[in-house]
């Protein structure tokens, strides 16, 4: 849960102008403990105007979908 709670300090400037992306798994159960958090985190992003996404999958769905997940990594290249 560090990622929800320790601020990214970016000190590249190359590495600091290349956009952000977040996406959102959905498809745990909707009584997920962790899904207001990730909730909050998926505002913050798109308050900073991050490229945003809501996908229906769970957490790691590099091994039941790996096509999907490369498909969206090549869309927001």
């Amino acid at each position: 849960m560090k990622t929800a709670k320790q601020p990214l300090a970016v000190k590249n400037a190359a590495a600091a102008r290349l956009r952000r992306t977040y996406v959102l798994h959905t498809g745990k159960p909707p009584d997920n403990p962790l899904k207001p958090i990730m909730e909050r985190m998926a505002a913050r992003a798109r308050e900073a105007g991050w490229n945003y996404r809501e996908m229906p999958w769970v957490h790691f769905p590099v091994l039941d979908k790996p096509h999907e997940v490369a498909s969206l990594l090549l869309e927001f290249a």
